[in-house]
């Protein structure tokens, strides 16, 4: 769009759409990334500004020491069901707070939970406060956790959804996962 209305690509601008890119094809590995998506890398490439190896680092390492321990507790926490094509994990408020971490720390962790072989969805829970818990869902191919995620009142699309929901922790979790069990056509 840039180049169309006559605009010159600096390479701040290169890199942020470089970011972009990166960032919402998964590192392109999403069903979604095609061939146009890396000739527009490769133009971005072109312009010299792109480092790949220090935007990797300075997106993903470096992490703050509680998200360590964030993984490690969802991780520690990690329940299969119908028959490991569901992994879901859940994160307290406390263990929030204790391990030092932030929300935007358990970005990722979902699809952790989604990378465990068989498993074709996965959900995060995240306990906001007494009455409140969001759900990150993700899932695989065809499996549709938008569907879902819009009867609990949240959107997104059929791979990546996620919800604020009105319940406590246990309460969120027992229907979130009951309801993966039709997504699921378990």
């Amino acid at each position: 769009m840039i180049k169309a209305l006559g605009g010159r690509i600096t390479p701040e601008i290169a890199v942020s759409l470089y970011v972009s890119y990166v960032t919402d094809t998964g590192h392109f590995r999403f069903s979604k990334t095609t061939a146009s998506v890396h000739r527009v890398i490769g133009e971005l490439m072109d312009t010299g500004a792109i480092d790949p190896p220090r935007i990797y680092r300075s997106l993903f390492e470096g992490v703050p020491p509680g998200l360590n321990r964030l993984v490690a507790a969802a991780l520690t926490d990690t329940h299969y069901e119908y028959g490991g094509r569901l992994a879901w994990a859940r994160l307290t408020r406390a263990q929030l707070e204790s391990n030092g971490g932030v929300d935007e720390d358990t970005g990722d962790l979902v699809n952790m939970l989604l990378a465990v072989e068989g498993v074709k969805a996965a959900a995060l829970f995240k306990e906001v406060d007494n009455a409140l818990t969001k759900v990150s869902l993700r899932s695989l191919g065809d499996v549709d956790v938008h569907a879902l995620a819009a009867r609990l009142g949240g959107g997104g699309h059929r791979n990546a959804s996620g919800a604020s929901l009105g319940w406590p922790l246990e309460e969120g979790v027992r229907r979130v996962v009951d309801g993966m069990k039709e997504v699921l056509g378990a």
